[in-house]
């Protein structure tokens, strides 16, 4: 993995700063190397009403202040959700600005085959889809309140569908291009299939799923048991004051899944991801060899890291603060090939 990442810190608040620019990346991920066939990307937007894009000429504030999630769309348009801004930003394949979609707090975006455009708004809990030409088409589900906190989304080719992680739900949920909710997975816990605060989705060229998200506690499956990345829990952190101790988050995870059309899913491996501080994950990709790639945040001396080449770490020592990470997983043998 040979894209470098310099250190960055910030504090570890819902999808931080500092890792928007390793989210960024992932969005590149879909346009070089190897092409994820699923075409996957992220968008985001607000609901009710449908707002309409705002084109360049119309454009008054013009710069992104928090870009979070990027979705890269069958033409190779690009479009970037900005919570901070309420909008999310536009680009043509030459990367000129065209536009803007006007939204409360979004976050998650996905284009389809055809180029309509997903967009989660963790404001007013909803997901709109947008045509090409940027005309609101129509909302998931029951529209404002379907979801809690839509934080990513994945493009299913195979069955026309899209994934959308409700991270303050624990589940993923599933809707065909009507915008009918087909079937949801997941649920807070730690058995087979379940998940805690998930972040990040991505589906690979046989329709695996792909989980990112954080666990406070051990006791989360591990898959396969003696081939895994890491198959301990790293630690969490409390927080304490007059009123009592709280624990903060302690290690991402990784899961990969194999849901049936039925909603059934199957473990196909999981492991965590962390050290002794607080760890978590705010994104996922999977390019079309079936690698995993993870963009995070660490407080921990002791983060995981490869132990044997081609891994080639841009910074191997924790820097202070709160770092962020960027881990490629490989589908085949399940070690950490690469962090940045």
């Amino acid at each position: 993995f040979g894209t470098r990442l310099r250190n960055t810190r910030a504090c570890p608040q819902a999808l931080g700063g500092w890792a928007s620019l390793a989210l960024l990346l992932f969005a590149s991920l879909t346009l070089l190397g190897c092409r994820d066939p699923a075409k996957q990307g992220h968008t985001d937007t607000e609901l009710g009403g449908g707002p309409s894009v705002i084109f360049q000429g119309e454009l008054e504030h013009k710069k992104m202040r928090h870009p979070n999630r990027v979705a890269a769309g069958p033409e190779g348009e690009l479009a970037v959700s900005d919570p901070r801004a309420g909008k999310v930003f536009l680009f043509s394949p030459n990367r000129k600005l065209e536009g803007t979609i006007p939204a409360g707090r979004p976050m998650g975006v996905i284009f389809d085959d055809v180029g309509n455009l997903y967009v989660g708004d963790t404001q007013t809990g909803s997901v709109s889809v947008y045509k090409p030409d940027g005309a609101f088409m129509h909302s998931l589900g029951a529209g404002v309140g379907e979801f809690q906190f839509p934080s990513d989304m994945a493009w299913s080719k195979a069955y026309q569908r899209v994934h959308i992680t409700d991270s303050k739900l624990d589940l993923v949920k599933v809707y065909d291009v009507a915008g009918v909710h087909q079937y949801s997975y997941g649920g807070l816990g730690s058995g087979d299939g379940e998940l805690s605060f998930p972040t990040g989705i991505a589906l690979d060229a046989f329709n695996n799923v792909y989980v990112a998200g954080t666990v406070a506690s051990g006791g989360w499956p591990v898959a396969p048991v003696d081939n895994s990345v890491q198959a301990n829990f790293g630690g969490s952190h409390q927080v304490c004051n007059i009123y009592g101790c709280s624990t903060l988050w302690g290690d991402a995870f990784v899961a990969k899944l194999n849901p049936s059309l039925a909603g059934t899913n199957t473990l196909l491996y999981s492991t965590y991801l962390g050290g002794a501080g607080i760890d978590f994950a705010n994104g996922i990709a999977v390019d079309g060899c079936g690698s995993a790639y993870i963009a995070g945040g660490t407080s921990s001396t002791n983060f995981p890291m490869p132990e044997s080449p081609p891994a080639d770490p841009y910074q191997s020592q924790y820097g202070g603060g709160y770092d962020g990470f960027v881990a490629k997983i490989s589908g085949s043998c399940l070690a950490v090939r690469g962090v940045a």
